[in-house]
Protein backbone atom coordinates (compact mmCIF):
# COMPACT_ATOMS: atom_id res chain seq x y z
CA UNK A 1 0.00 0.00 0.00
CA UNK A 2 3.32 2.57 0.93
CA UNK A 3 4.42 1.66 -2.66
CA UNK A 4 1.17 2.46 -4.14
CA UNK A 5 0.61 5.93 -2.71
CA UNK A 6 4.46 6.60 -3.39
CA UNK A 7 3.30 5.91 -7.16
CA UNK A 8 0.45 7.62 -7.14
CA UNK A 9 2.19 10.72 -5.74
CA UNK A 10 4.91 10.15 -8.07
CA UNK A 11 2.37 9.78 -11.19
CA UNK A 12 0.56 13.01 -10.00
CA UNK A 13 3.36 15.42 -9.85
CA UNK A 14 5.14 14.66 -12.86
CA UNK A 15 1.46 15.11 -14.82
CA UNK A 16 1.20 18.53 -13.03
CA UNK A 17 5.09 19.53 -14.42
CA UNK A 18 3.70 18.09 -17.79
CA UNK A 19 0.40 19.98 -17.80
CA UNK A 20 1.74 23.21 -18.47
CA UNK A 21 4.26 22.24 -21.30
CA UNK A 22 1.26 20.80 -23.11
CA UNK A 23 -0.28 23.97 -22.74
CA UNK A 24 2.44 25.98 -23.87
CA UNK A 25 2.85 23.77 -26.51
CA UNK A 26 -1.27 23.86 -27.51
CA UNK A 27 -1.02 27.76 -27.40
CA UNK A 28 2.10 28.48 -29.95
CA UNK A 29 0.39 25.94 -31.56
CA UNK A 30 -3.18 27.70 -31.89
CA UNK A 31 -0.80 30.98 -32.47
CA UNK A 32 1.38 29.81 -35.46
CA UNK A 33 -2.08 28.35 -37.01
CA UNK A 34 -4.18 31.53 -36.16
CA UNK A 35 -0.70 33.98 -37.41
CA UNK A 36 -1.49 33.22 -41.17
CA UNK A 37 -1.51 35.83 -44.14
CA UNK A 38 -1.74 39.32 -42.16
CA UNK A 39 -2.35 40.52 -46.18
CA UNK A 40 -6.34 40.41 -45.92
CA UNK A 41 -6.27 39.00 -49.27
CA UNK A 42 -8.98 36.11 -50.16
CA UNK A 43 -9.75 34.21 -53.32
CA UNK A 44 -13.95 35.48 -53.79
CA UNK A 45 -15.46 33.43 -56.39
CA UNK A 46 -17.12 35.37 -59.13
CA UNK A 47 -19.33 35.23 -62.73
CA UNK A 48 -18.58 36.84 -65.58
CA UNK A 49 -21.68 37.23 -68.05
CA UNK A 50 -20.50 36.94 -71.92
CA UNK A 51 -22.14 37.88 -74.86
CA UNK A 52 -20.96 37.56 -78.73
CA UNK A 53 -19.47 34.93 -80.46
CA UNK A 54 -19.04 33.19 -76.57
CA UNK A 55 -22.45 33.36 -75.18
CA UNK A 56 -22.32 31.69 -71.34
CA UNK A 57 -21.72 32.59 -67.96
CA UNK A 58 -18.67 31.42 -66.32
CA UNK A 59 -18.01 31.66 -62.45
CA UNK A 60 -14.10 31.60 -61.67
CA UNK A 61 -13.62 30.50 -57.84
CA UNK A 62 -9.22 29.50 -58.05
CA UNK A 63 -6.88 31.88 -58.84
CA UNK A 64 -2.92 31.31 -59.29
CA UNK A 65 -0.13 33.64 -60.02
CA UNK A 66 3.10 32.93 -61.62
CA UNK A 67 5.90 35.98 -61.17
CA UNK A 68 9.11 33.42 -62.89
CA UNK A 69 11.01 36.47 -63.51
CA UNK A 70 11.45 40.13 -61.78
CA UNK A 71 9.82 40.89 -65.21
CA UNK A 72 6.81 39.07 -65.31
CA UNK A 73 3.52 38.73 -63.73
CA UNK A 74 0.83 36.48 -64.70
CA UNK A 75 -2.93 36.10 -62.85
CA UNK A 76 -4.87 32.79 -63.86
CA UNK A 77 -8.86 32.48 -62.65
CA UNK A 78 -10.08 28.70 -63.34
CA UNK A 79 -13.22 26.81 -61.89
CA UNK A 80 -12.14 24.05 -59.29
CA UNK A 81 -15.86 22.18 -60.07
CA UNK A 82 -15.04 21.28 -63.63
CA UNK A 83 -17.97 22.90 -64.66
CA UNK A 84 -15.99 24.54 -67.34
CA UNK A 85 -12.55 24.36 -68.91
CA UNK A 86 -11.79 27.98 -69.21
CA UNK A 87 -9.07 29.75 -67.80
CA UNK A 88 -9.47 33.51 -67.92
CA UNK A 89 -5.77 35.11 -68.10
CA UNK A 90 -3.97 38.50 -67.49
CA UNK A 91 -0.62 38.88 -68.15
CA UNK A 92 2.32 41.18 -68.32
CA UNK A 93 5.52 39.38 -69.79
CA UNK A 94 9.25 40.91 -70.32
CA UNK A 95 8.31 45.02 -68.81
CA UNK A 96 6.06 43.98 -65.28
CA UNK A 97 8.26 46.41 -63.06
CA UNK A 98 5.89 46.25 -59.96
CA UNK A 99 3.21 47.82 -58.82
CA UNK A 100 1.27 50.41 -61.37
CA UNK A 101 -0.72 50.13 -64.42
CA UNK A 102 -0.65 48.19 -67.72
CA UNK A 103 -2.47 48.34 -70.69
CA UNK A 104 -2.61 47.68 -74.28
CA UNK A 105 -0.15 50.12 -74.75
CA UNK A 106 2.47 47.87 -72.32
CA UNK A 107 4.63 45.49 -74.57
CA UNK A 108 4.43 42.06 -73.37
CA UNK A 109 0.74 42.23 -71.15
CA UNK A 110 -1.77 40.84 -72.64
CA UNK A 111 -5.71 39.57 -71.41
CA UNK A 112 -6.88 36.51 -72.81
CA UNK A 113 -9.42 33.57 -72.10
CA UNK A 114 -8.76 30.00 -73.39
CA UNK A 115 -10.44 26.50 -72.88
CA UNK A 116 -7.72 24.10 -71.39
CA UNK A 117 -7.42 19.95 -72.14
CA UNK A 118 -10.96 18.93 -72.11
CA UNK A 119 -12.72 22.25 -73.46
CA UNK A 120 -13.97 22.70 -77.05
CA UNK A 121 -10.38 24.79 -77.24
CA UNK A 122 -12.26 28.08 -77.51
CA UNK A 123 -9.39 31.20 -77.39
CA UNK A 124 -10.31 34.41 -77.38
CA UNK A 125 -7.38 37.48 -76.37
CA UNK A 126 -7.40 41.40 -76.19
CA UNK A 127 -6.71 42.74 -79.49
CA UNK A 128 -5.37 46.36 -80.07
CA UNK A 129 -5.37 45.89 -83.56
CA UNK A 130 -8.98 45.65 -83.73
CA UNK A 131 -10.44 48.03 -80.82
CA UNK A 132 -9.79 45.80 -77.74
CA UNK A 133 -8.78 47.69 -74.57
CA UNK A 134 -8.05 46.15 -71.47
CA UNK A 135 -6.30 47.90 -68.34
CA UNK A 136 -4.48 45.95 -65.46
CA UNK A 137 -3.76 47.41 -62.51
CA UNK A 138 -1.22 45.78 -59.54
CA UNK A 139 -1.82 47.72 -56.11
CA UNK A 140 -0.24 45.96 -53.63
CA UNK A 141 2.84 43.26 -54.69
CA UNK A 142 4.99 41.81 -51.90
CA UNK A 143 7.56 39.64 -53.78
CA UNK A 144 9.32 38.07 -50.46
CA UNK A 145 5.80 36.17 -49.56
CA UNK A 146 4.50 35.94 -52.94
CA UNK A 147 1.55 38.46 -52.74
CA UNK A 148 0.13 40.14 -55.19
CA UNK A 149 -3.45 42.14 -55.39
CA UNK A 150 -5.40 44.31 -58.00
CA UNK A 151 -7.85 44.40 -60.77
CA UNK A 152 -7.98 44.25 -64.74
CA UNK A 153 -10.67 45.08 -66.95
CA UNK A 154 -11.34 44.37 -70.94
CA UNK A 155 -13.46 45.81 -73.58
CA UNK A 156 -13.75 42.68 -75.82
CA UNK A 157 -11.86 39.51 -76.65
CA UNK A 158 -11.24 38.56 -80.46
CA UNK A 159 -10.68 34.79 -81.48
CA UNK A 160 -11.73 32.28 -84.07
CA UNK A 161 -14.91 32.25 -83.48
CA UNK A 162 -15.36 36.12 -83.15
CA UNK A 163 -16.03 38.66 -80.78
CA UNK A 164 -17.00 38.32 -77.21
CA UNK A 165 -17.11 40.45 -74.08
CA UNK A 166 -17.56 40.06 -70.11
CA UNK A 167 -19.47 41.69 -67.30
CA UNK A 168 -19.09 42.43 -64.97
CA UNK A 169 -16.10 44.22 -64.57
CA UNK A 170 -12.84 44.86 -62.94
CA UNK A 171 -11.92 41.50 -62.14
CA UNK A 172 -9.70 40.48 -59.33
CA UNK A 173 -6.13 40.00 -59.31
CA UNK A 174 -6.05 37.90 -55.99
CA UNK A 175 -1.97 36.38 -55.84
CA UNK A 176 -1.83 34.49 -52.26
CA UNK A 177 1.78 33.08 -53.57
CA UNK A 178 3.57 32.83 -56.19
Amino acid sequence: MHITTISLIFLMGCSGKSEPQDTETDTQTTDTADSGDDSGLEVEPFTLDFTGALETSLTFDHSSCTHPASTHLSQFWRDSTGVHTFVLVAEIRGTFEGVGHYDHSTTGANVKLQEEAGGGMGFFQADPSLGDTFGIDVDMLDEYIGLASGSFTFSSLHGTAGTTSGTPMPVPITCLEF
